[in-house]
């Protein structure tokens, strides 16, 4: 009996229906913060959420670790089905609890009283059958004194770029503020250009008298008495005709000497 010739058609559907009957796996999207910081001796909460495709069942598991500095990571709590187990680390004995809710997609605990020597990343991990595959999320814990924690990096992005925008905005109202007083500056000014104030002043030519008060002068023979009063005849017609007034406030003299 011969061999029988392979159906394109027959293969196609053979698997087909063989990847419909393989279970469908997706992975679970963890999210944390990168870092926090915690006061000496106060209540620290790690939050952690989770979606998943798949309804929060009782197979929902959660698993925290924590990893020392330089250390490797140990169990430090594990919950699922509305139970919490702890783990064999004797610095976090009666100080780690359950603090989220599965069915809101909170994987959250809380530590009591936060020591120095808890400094390190805590790690969580969550797996919802059949969503197994996950990629756990750190945090990076500071444990530092009361009142004078560190900013974390995220912070330190946000804060910087905000007082340089501010420096510059500063910066740039200054300069605004100066241009204008300048420019109003030179609106008001009347004066004369620089060219004007370089050419020299005119100088005042000497005082001349008038024709008729020359001539009496000239009619006047100076005496070795003393000083020579110059005067200037009245012609406005309201005394006698050359009446000999007094018009000036200044005096010229001149004294001669024998």
């Amino acid at each position: 009996m011969g061999e029988q010739a392979c159906n394109p058609a027959m293969f196609l559907w053979a698997s087909i229906l063989l990847l419909l009957s393989v279970p469908r796996i997706s992975s679970v999207t963890i999210h944390t913060a990168p870092e926090l910081s915690f006061g000496n001796g106060t209540l620290a909460t790690l939050p952690c959420t989770f979606q998943s495709s798949s309804p929060v069942s009782p197979q929902t598991a959660v698993t925290w670790q924590y990893v020392p500095s330089g250390g490797s990571p140990t169990v430090l709590l594990y919950y699922s089905g509305g139970e919490s187990y702890h783990g064999n680390i004797p610095q976090f004995k009666d100080r780690v609890n359950w603090a989220g809710n599965l069915d809101k997609g909170d994987a959250s605990i809380s530590i009591a009283d936060m020591h120095f020597a808890d400094n390190g990343t805590f790690r969580c991990s969550v797996v919802n059958p059949p969503d197994v595959a996950s990629s756990p999320r750190d945090i990076q814990v500071h444990v530092v004194e009361q009142g004078s924690s560190p900013r974390t990096s995220r912070e330190v992005w946000v804060i910087v770029p905000a007082l340089l925008g501010v420096v510059v905005l500063i910066i740039a109202i200054i300069v605004f503020v100066i241009y204008r007083k300048k420019k109003k500056d030179k609106m008001n000014y009347h004066g004369c250009s620089a060219s004007e104030n370089l050419m020299p002043h005119p100088v005042p030519l000497p005082r001349r008298l008038r024709p008729d008060t020359e001539k009496l002068v000239q009619a006047i023979r100076p005496g070795p008495q003393g000083p020579i009063i110059y005067a200037q005849l009245d012609h406005s017609g309201m005394s006698g005709a050359n009446t000999v007034v007094r018009k000036d406030a200044v005096v010229y003299a001149d004294i001669k000497t024998s």
